[in-house]
């Protein structure tokens, strides 16, 4: 078997909510779409051609959640998005030349939500099947999230890691909890402060999105990092 078939995200796409752009950096992606005049970004990570993102709008309004896509053989893309963990509806589009007046925001996703919301999904930080030290390609997330606490150098932040219902709850929990463990001693190793982070597993008990489907499922496995209050 060869590797899975891979795609570059990066250009214009005219989607199911508007012109949307995505820049892809290795396994990173990146990008914006208009909404009201505070716009919207998505920030996230892509593998092969699945990327698994966290969106958020900002205005009157403001609104987060997940979604996740595939790229398409004719370079079009399709997915789902889900919001306060209920799938809200499908996200898609074709390439286009008709791009929206934001532009996206290679940095700061991670502290800007962490100070606006108080948590933040890493999407981009990834294990092998059972496994719980960060593979080589979480490396950009991670130095995210080590550039968003030095910038709010006070602050103190759980460590959470999350499954989807894959296995028994016991291996979940215990396997979910050690990804978390795995990811604050890097940050202490990178120069975080350890007084500064806990860490704690959830196992499958917080779901984002449907455990039921294959996307859903993707999209509970995940490591997040909320602010202690």
């Amino acid at each position: 078997m060869g590797e899975a078939p891979k795609a570059d995200l990066t250009g214009v796409f005219a989607s199911s909510y508007g012109p949307m752009r995505f820049v892809q950096e290795g396994t990173t992606v990146y990008g914006c779409y208009d909404w009201s005049e505070a716009g919207a970004a998505v920030w996230g990570d892509v593998q092969g051609r699945i990327a698994r993102v966290t969106w958020f709008e900002d205005g009157e309004s403001p609104r987060e959640g997940t979604a996740t896509f595939a790229v398409l053989p004719d370079k079009s893309f399709w997915g789902v998005w889900y919001e306060h963990g209920e799938l809200a509806g499908e996200w898609s589009g074709p390439r286009s030349d008709e791009a929206p007046k934001c532009e996206p925001q290679k940095k700061g996703a991670v502290a800007r939500l962490l100070k606006k919301n108080g948590r933040a999904v890493l999407y981009g930080i990834h294990f092998a099947t059972g496994a719980d030290v960060p593979l080589p390609e979480s490396t950009a997330a991670l130095e995210e999230l080590a550039a968003a606490l030095a910038q709010e150098a006070k602050v103190k932040v759980l460590i959470e890691g999350h499954t989807d219902s894959t296995n028994t709850d016991a291996f979940n929990l215990d396997l979910s909890q050690r990804r978390a463990k795995s990811v604050l001693a890097w940050l202490t190793q990178h120069g975080v402060d350890a007084a500064r982070l806990d860490a704690k597993g959830f196992g499958k008990t917080r779901p984002v999105a449907d455990n039921a489907t294959a996307q859903g499922r993707a999209l509970n496995r995940r490591v997040e990092v909320s602010v202690v209050k």
